[in-house]
């Protein structure tokens, strides 16, 4: 990291513009960690829980319809669900790890991830 090597450098309008996107920044990462976290879980359940046997049991294709109620949302087929899946898989072992979480608890404090 280079410049300023103390916050008292700066201009009270360079510590004004970093101040304002702070809050927004580490509530995003607070939600980003959470989201994370849950995502996990939801894996454990594709993983461990039975569910993907389930899935898989569905020809490739199969429409599974959508009851979510969230607007704009569409059925998606066992191929659809399989390959989120993966997408999932792949998040989770990117950015889940011991070293992001330190950080996201230093961001957005313990009781927030």
């Amino acid at each position: 990291m280079s410049g300023s090597d103390s916050w008292a450098q700066l201009t009270t309008a360079q510590q004004n513009e970093i101040l304002s996107f702070m809050p927004l920044f580490r509530a995003n990462m607070s939600a980003l960690a959470i989201g994370l976290r849950v995502l996990n879980q939801y894996l454990a359940l594709w993983n461990n829980g039975g569910l993907s046997t389930v899935v898989n049991l569905l020809a490739a294709g199969t429409v599974i319809p959508d009851t979510t109620g969230l607007a704009g949302a569409q059925p998606l087929t066992s191929t659809d669900v399989v390959k989120t899946m993966t997408v999932a898989q792949n998040l989770i072992t990117a950015y889940y790890t011991g070293a992001n979480l330190t950080e996201f608890i230093k961001i957005a404090g313990p009781p927030n991830v």
